[in-house]
């Protein structure tokens, strides 16, 4: 039987049939390996005693990426449903794109979280509330993180990269509807909650996204090696969850000052630009939103910045007031700029600090 069109799925949805469109799709999904859905009751909602009860015996079950139809027109309904309509599908969409993330053909686990942003974007906070599934969309999104080109896989980095640019921000998302939860006053579009200012709703968010740096940044850093494409996406998002997490991401001030001084000491650094300027511009966020405790760290930031501003000038061949390595000076002298003026509010005596690196060679034109 041919897949439907999607024209088909259009006119159902416009005639708010949302049942025809069920049985437009479901067909496509028949055969597929679902066993992995536990905590997802067959009314989309999360499962208070997980069922460990699966058809394991059965071994003609087939992965999802074998369907590229019934990914393609997943994605087509997702992008066309309402608020309403997401609701009413939400039945049949959970375990469909739960059945993408749990893909072991990474597009396709990359298109799978696409489409749970955009459902997560399109329903209302106390609907996803309400389904109790938030959790379970974190947990699933979180294992995306590991995903990884590491020496003992073969994942490659373009795939990596491309899933990690989708996973991220849809867990910012996540977090932002997790941190939400409870809040009466919520019942919004999802793309609204970022906007809250409730106290509460700010420090629950900074303990999520501290989990999103410990388990997917860290640690990733720690594993991907020499993959700088993969790490320059992974280094980027210290400057997102710094500039999300506010004044609260002082909690994670230590840590997020040693992985940037080690990327920006790395005497290879010079040979991927991109990585140094990105490594520079996540100083500066980590400075601009924790400079109420930034003193003691003044050293090690001050070092990072003159060590990396010597190794682009010394870079033989490669002069830093032109080509790739411009950027970086520029974003290296931002993030001393914003140092000096956090370490002069909180009452330290910079040129006093300062005074021992200015005189080194390699360092004109810092300006420290």
């Amino acid at each position: 039987m041919p897949p439907p069109d999607p024209g088909q799925i259009d006119a159902a949805l416009a005639a708010g049939d949302a049942p025809a469109v069920v049985r437009l799709l479901r067909p496509l999904f028949a055969g597929l390996d679902n066993r992995s859905h536990a905590e997802v009751t067959p009314a989309g909602r999360r499962r208070l005693v997980p069922d460990d009860i699966r058809s394991s015996y059965d071994t003609d079950l087939v992965d999802v990426s074998a369907r590229p139809a019934a990914v393609a027109l997943l994605e087509h309904t997702v992008d066309k449903a309402s608020a309403a309509q997401i609701a009413e599908l939400w039945p049949f969409l959970v375990p469909s794109i739960l059945l993408l993330l749990d893909s072991p053909d990474l597009a396709t686990k990359t298109r799978g979280v696409a489409a749970l942003r955009r459902v997560l974007l399109g329903a209302r906070v106390q609907f996803l509330a309400l389904t109790g599934l938030l959790p379970v969309f974190w947990d699933a999104l979180m294992t995306t993180l590991a995903f990884l080109p590491t020496a003992s896989s073969d994942i490659s980095v373009e795939a990596s990269v491309a899933l990690l640019r989708e996973a991220f921000p849809t867990l910012y998302l996540a977090a932002d509807l997790r941190a939400v939860q409870g809040d009466a006053r919520t019942d919004v579009r999802a793309a609204e909650v970022a906007a809250n200012t409730s106290p509460a709703f700010r420090i629950e968010r900074a303990r999520l996204l501290d989990a999103v740096l410990s388990d997917g940044v860290y640690r990733g850093l720690d594993l991907v090696g020499d993959k700088v494409e993969v790490a320059d996406v992974l280094v980027a998002q210290i400057t997102v969850v710094a500039s999300l997490q506010g004044v609260h991401s002082v909690r994670t001030l230590e840590r997020n000052v040693r992985v940037l001084a080690r990327v920006l000491a790395d005497p290879f650094a010079p040979a991927y630009p991109p990585l140094m300027q990105t490594a520079a511009a996540a100083l500066a966020a980590v400075i601009r939103n924790g400079w109420p405790r930034l003193a003691p760290y003044r050293y090690e930031i001050l070092r990072a910045i003159a060590s990396a501003w010597r190794r682009i000038h010394e870079d033989a061949g490669r002069p830093a007031d032109g080509g790739a390595l411009a950027p970086v000076a520029a974003a290296l002298a931002a993030a001393l700029g914003l140092l000096r003026t956090a370490v002069v509010a909180a009452g330290v005596d910079w040129p006093a600090d300062a005074a021992a690196l200015a005189g080194v060679p390699g360092l004109a034109g810092l300006c420290i």
